[in-house]
C-alpha cells in the first residue's frame, strides 16, 4: 500500500468513525446505519489485517436477535436500544485502533498483514 493508498484509507476510516454520533439517533434496521455498516466493513477488509477484520465481522454482522412473545418490533428495537449504542461505541474504539495501528505501519512496498503479533509482506496487489 503506498501513501496515497494509506491516506484514502485513513481518511475514509476517519469519515466512518466521525459519523457514528450521527448513527445515535437511529437503529440497526435503519437503512443509513445500514450503509454505513457495509461501507465500514468494506474499508476494514482493505486494511488487510486479520484481527481488525475478525473483531469488526463479529462487531458489525448482525446477529439473530429474538423476539419475545408478544412484542412489538418498536418494544423489540426499544429493548436492543442499548446493546446498538455500545455496539456504536465498540466500533468506535475498533476504528480508532485500526487507523492508529496504519498511521504507525506507514506505506509498505507489498502491503502487509498483521497476524498473532507477526508482520507477514502480502505479495499480491489487491486492487
Amino acid at each position: 500500500m503506498d501513501q496515497r493508498e494509506l491516506s484514502r484509507l485513513t481518511a475514509g476510516l476517519k469519515r466512518q468513525r466521525d459519523r457514528i454520533d450521527d448513527l445515535k439517533p437511529l437503529n440497526s434496521e435503519s437503512p443509513d446505519y445500514e450503509a454505513w455498516r457495509t461501507k465500514t466493513m468494506e474499508l476494514v477488509r482493505r486494511a488487510n489485517i486479520p484481527q481488525f477484520i475478525e473483531d469488526s465481522n463479529a462487531l458489525l454482522y448482525p446477529r439473530g436477535g429474538f423476539l419475545l412473545l408478544g412484542e412489538t418490533r418498536q418494544e423489540r428495537l426499544a429493548r436492543e436500544r442499548p446493546y446498538y449504542l455500545e455496539k456504536l461505541e465498540r466500533a468506535r474504539a475498533l476504528l480508532t485502533s485500526l487507523i492508529e495501528t496504519l498511521e504507525e505501519l506507514g506505506p509498505t512496498p507489498f502491503g502487509v498483514v498483521i497476524t498473532a503479533g507477526w508482520i507477514l509482506p502480502v505479495f499480491s496487489d489487491r486492487r
